[in-house]
């Protein structure tokens, strides 16, 4: 019985739209997906998500956090010092209200890495998240730099283009918001196509994209680990570039060593064949 009320009232509203297409008001929604709602109405169930597919080439939708007024979480202190603030991690906190891993001096990198065995980061960008930017030697970025994501536009190619705000770009504490940034998830590395960075920002390493919330398994990255703390990555992977005072007065000795090792040799085995020489000259008077 219930079967044929459903089948008719599908039928009803199949007729329905049909007439109303024909009168050019047709509705939004497809025939099959108003069917699918009143069918699952009658039932006492949600109706079910639908999937929409965009063709490749075709632009995809952008997806932006609500605007907020320009300098918002900006208020600068000792901007141009080397003490100024806000750096990029007071900004990016501001701006997601996010609290959670402050480990005290916290670096960008290793609050991502802290991030990270929480299970809240990604390699997929979303509006509002945090861009979070690893050690690049050959630009000085020695702790890694943090960004808010204002906007998400996917591109046909994989790619995503992004528009970020960001303070302490120039180690003074100014801020940039709006700058644009194509993100290739293949490769982990960041292009910035507009703003202070554009002259020399290309294939910047990326860690990821700080999260709010847990991100789903399939986005995740394996977290770098074993049993060294976020602390303990970061100043493994600075110690790879940079040798601390102590390593370097160590290196010095060693080579000075290694300088004055012939010299000693051979004075040693001067004074080791002086004897034989002596006892050799004896023989011969």
């Amino acid at each position: 019985m219930n079967r044929r009320i459903v089948f008719t009232l599908l039928s009803g509203v199949f007729y329905c739209s049909l007439v109303l297409g024909l009168a050019g008001c047709a509705p939004a929604k497809s025939t099959w997906q108003r069917a699918v709602e009143v069918a699952a109405k009658l039932a006492g169930k949600a109706p079910p998500p639908v999937e929409v597919k965009v063709e490749s080439g075709s632009e995809q939708q952008c997806q932006a956090v609500d605007p907020v007024e320009p300098g918002t979480c900006y208020t600068p202190k000792y901007a141009g010092g080397a003490l100024c603030q806000p750096q990029c991690i007071p900004y990016a906190r501001c701006r997601t209200g996010s609290t959670s891993c402050q480990l005290g001096n916290t670096s960008p990198v290793q609050w991502f890495l802290c991030e990270q065995e929480r299970g809240y980061t990604s390699a997929i960008p979303r509006p509002g998240s945090l861009l979070a930017i690893g050690i690049h030697q050959g630009h000085r970025i020695t702790t890694g730099h943090t960004l808010f994501v204002e906007e998400v536009c996917p591109n046909p190619d994989g790619t995503y283009k992004l528009r970020v705000s960001h303070t302490n770009y120039d180690r003074r504490c100014h801020l940039e918001e709006d700058a644009l940034v194509q993100y290739d998830p293949e490769t982990m590395t960041a292009d910035f196509l507009t703003g202070n960075w554009a002259p020399w920002g290309d294939d910047l390493p990326v860690q990821g994209f700080i999260l709010q919330e847990p991100a789903p398994a399939h986005e995740r990255r394996p977290v770098k680990a074993a049993s060294r703390s976020p602390a303990e990555e970061s100043h493994r992977a600075a110690d790879k570039h940079r040798l601390p005072e102590s390593r370097r007065a160590a290196g010095k000795a060693k080579v000075s060593e290694s300088r004055h090792a012939p010299q000693a040799k051979s004075k040693a085995h001067a004074e080791k064949a002086a004897p034989a020489k002596a006892a050799k000259g004896q023989k011969k008077r």
